[in-house]
């Protein structure tokens, strides 16, 4: 059976639940239709950005069913998006936030803007006292349906910049160092870094691989920490916190408590995080940098995370689930997608499949249908493309900050139909023979067809 991984785009609250409902339809424990269960048959699942926030709830409590999700914290909670302090359900105030990043700062460890952020997206995503503060990444790995192999890897990316190194830069570039955040380990396998950390002790002082202080942290792995510096977003914040979601009642909540971090302006933009790989010759870029500066993980340029997919040799099928807009709500023209190609070339990530440019993307209308990449070249990964389609009418605003009930049904709806191809009949029998081209020795005859309409020449 080949190797199969997911990657969901990021796109705040739009991604979170459109990605929501591709999962739910694949999971063959709540699916319906025959695409459910190959969830089950899912190696690795990426997300970054808004997809992590579905990812996160899912990890916290040992990956329930979308439908409950939806029901008992979407549905009544996205109604007010970040902006909690206005949820009749959940009081709380801003100094309660400034209490809980105070705390972390008093403990002698970094605190930026982030952490504030990390701690309001946590009460609209996870259950339990106090917006799931107690929830960590690494529980993940303890729980049942993960440790029976039931669901796949959950791989939040983020985006490692060089504003750490006091060079006042307000962003990566294309070119940023890839981290990933699993429930086992925080790392790079990129040039600049080469190394990972267990995840669970991720916040302890380190000099060349070992405890510098002899001592360990645990629980700076905290889930809301984690989800936010993946989706971390608030780009204005950078050079003026003030300006963290202008006109929006966000922004003197910013404000007010950003005042009590003493970190430069252009450093509260990132998640700082003690560095692990401090002082170690394998890790060139960042051995002299004590704090890691990290940022949403669509911030070079590649929104959908599939360079963890190619950085592992055995993966042979990847889904690519494009449910990215850019910020002006035009949809994708698979610039982002062509920007992984681009960037896996120097890389020597040679199984990445050969994308063509937004031009021809866009003339030839792969970003409006399914698409395959890499079908008859045996050396490259197959890449099954699916972008969004407004099968149900919604928002495409990334900045979008709220949804009402109906909305978010609407949207994982539509993440639904995106898995069936809008139920087509014949789409999902096709899925099986994509999946299977490289490894089977022989396939039925209407799989002819399916390579005929779908593939990429």
């Amino acid at each position: 059976m080949p190797t199969i991984g997911s990657a969901l785009a990021g796109g705040f609250l739009r991604a979170s639940l459109l990605s929501a409902g591709i999962h739910q339809q694949l999971d063959g424990t709540e699916g319906s239709g025959p695409m459910a269960g190959l969830l089950q048959a899912i190696t690795y699942e990426t997300t970054l950005s808004g997809s992590t926030a579905f990812q996160a709830g899912l990890i916290q409590n040992n990956w329930p069913s979308i439908s409950s999700l939806s029901n008992n914290i979407w549905q009544p909670k996205y109604q007010y998006g970040l902006n909690t302090l206005k949820d009749p359900d959940r009081p709380f105030s801003g100094a309660e936030l400034a209490s809980d990043v105070g705390s972390k700062s008093y403990a002698g460890y970094p605190a930026t803007l982030i952490d504030i952020y990390g701690r309001l997206i946590s009460y609209a995503n996870l259950y339990g006292d106090h917006g799931g503060i107690r929830a960590l990444m690494s529980d993940g790995r303890s729980k049942s349906k993960f440790t029976n192999g039931e669901v796949p890897m959950p791989i939040f990316t983020s985006i490692g910049s060089s504003t750490a190194d006091g060079s006042g830069t307000c962003g990566p570039g294309s070119n940023g160092t890839q981290y990933e955040i699993t429930p086992f380990e925080f790392g790079s396998w990129d040039p600049a870094v080469k190394a990972f950390m267990d995840i669970k002790y991720l916040g302890t002082r380190m000099y060349a691989g070992r405890p510098a202080a002899f001592q360990c942290t645990t629980g700076f792995d905290n889930l809301g920490f984690m989800m936010g510096t993946s989706a971390n977003v608030i780009v204005n914040a950078c050079k003026d916190t003030g300006n963290a979601f202008p006109g929006t009642p966000l922004a003197p909540i910013f404000q007010t408590i950003g005042e009590g971090i003493t970190y430069p302006l252009n450093r509260q933009y990132f998640s700082a995080i003690p560095n692990p790989f401090f002082g170690m010759r394998s890790s060139p870029q960042v051995a002299q940098q004590q704090e890691l500066a990290l940022i949403d993980g669509g911030n070079s340029a590649q929104v959908i995370p599939i360079w963890p997919l190619l950085k592992r040799n055995n993966v042979d099928v990847l889904f690519v689930w494009d449910v990215y807009y850019d910020l002006n709500g035009v949809q994708s023209t698979g610039g982002q997608l062509y920007n992984t190609y681009q960037a896996s070339k120097p890389a020597n990530l040679n199984r990445m499949p050969t994308i063509p440019p937004p031009d021809e993307f866009q003339a030839k209308k792969l970003n409006t249908k399914p698409t395959i990449f890499g079908c008859n070249d045996p050396s490259k990964n197959t890449l099954i493309y699916v972008p969004v389609q407004q099968y149900l009418p919604q928002t495409s605003s990334t900045f979008n900050l709220t949804t009402t009930p109906e909305q978010t049904r609407d949207f994982i709806t539509n993440g639904n139909r995106m898995v069936t191809n809008n139920n087509n009949s014949d789409w999902p029998r096709c899925v099986a023979c994509f999946i299977m081209k490289k490894k089977a020795s022989s396939l039925p005859d209407f799989c002819n067809a399916c390579f005929s309409q779908y593939c990429y020449n």
